[in-house]
């Protein structure tokens, strides 16, 4: 939601730049041949990268926590599969760092990262059924947290 709000702020701010103009070199909107180059979104977050959101690993976890995936038996603290997620108060650095060495997540690539590819397939290690719970921005999120390199 903020990232379209900057966006949409920074294509105002770049229309408006083109509307001022002097008279002798000013845009006719209204003529019906005069062609105008819009930004789209995408070329603006291309000139301007520090306007992108940055997706952390405090996101992430929190994302779990909201899909109930730490919820008892499934990947709480004392879950017996690899994601293990404590939500007691200053454990995000030790939850972090096990799913990286419990490779989770390979950074660089979501798409081998079992973070990504269980809930999204249905399927975990073995062949064993995972819920398929991760889709549409949550899923985007994820996959661009992975492929910028997992930062915490």
């Amino acid at each position: 939601m903020i990232q379209r709000a900057l966006i949409f702020a920074a294509a105002t701010c770049l229309w408006l730049s083109a509307c001022q103009k002097t008279p002798d070199t000013a845009v006719d909107l209204a003529a019906p041949d005069t062609a105008v180059d819009l930004a789209t979104p995408a070329m603006l977050v291309d000139m301007a990268p520090d306007l992108a959101p940055t997706i952390r690993y405090a996101d992430i976890q929190a994302d779990l926590r909201s899909l109930a995936c730490t919820a008892a038996g499934c990947h709480n603290a004392t879950a017996s599969n690899k994601l293990r997620i404590d939500l007691t108060a200053g454990k995000e650095r030790s939850n972090y760092d096990a799913m990286i060495a419990d490779q989770m997540v390979i950074p660089g690539s979501p798409n081998t990262s079992p973070l990504i590819v269980v809930p999204v397939t249905g399927k975990a290690a073995g062949g064993v059924s995972h819920v398929k719970s991760l889709s549409g921005t949550k899923l985007s999120n994820w996959t661009a947290w992975i492929q910028a390199g997992a930062p915490y």
